[in-house]
């Protein structure tokens, strides 16, 4: 099963502008993505589109496209931190 996926405010980043993130809630949830304010316009935008169309499982179309943009997002982590290791490795 996995786990449900919500979205939430996570605060301001250092220029004021809103971080959000999306975070999995379950057994064996894994950890947050934030999400800057690009990247949650384009959630935004695609969630309220859907939401325009009328479904009948409105839950299940949402956390279709909440898992798109949360595996995205840790693919994007993955790159970063094996960037990091090949920049500085371990001793």
């Amino acid at each position: 099963m996995n786990p449900i996926l919500e979205l939430h405010f996570a605060g301001l980043d250092p220029s004021g502008a809103p971080i959000f993130r999306i975070e999995p809630v379950g057994p064996d949830a894994g950890e947050p993505v934030t999400l800057d304010m690009p990247e949650f316009l384009s959630l935004s935008d695609l969630l309220e589109r859907a939401a325009k169309d009328p479904h009948p499982n409105w839950h299940e179309v949402r956390q279709g496209i909440l898992r798109n943009f949360y595996d995205a997002g840790r693919q994007l982590l993955r790159r970063q931190a094996q960037a990091r290791l090949r920049r500085d490795p371990a001793p």
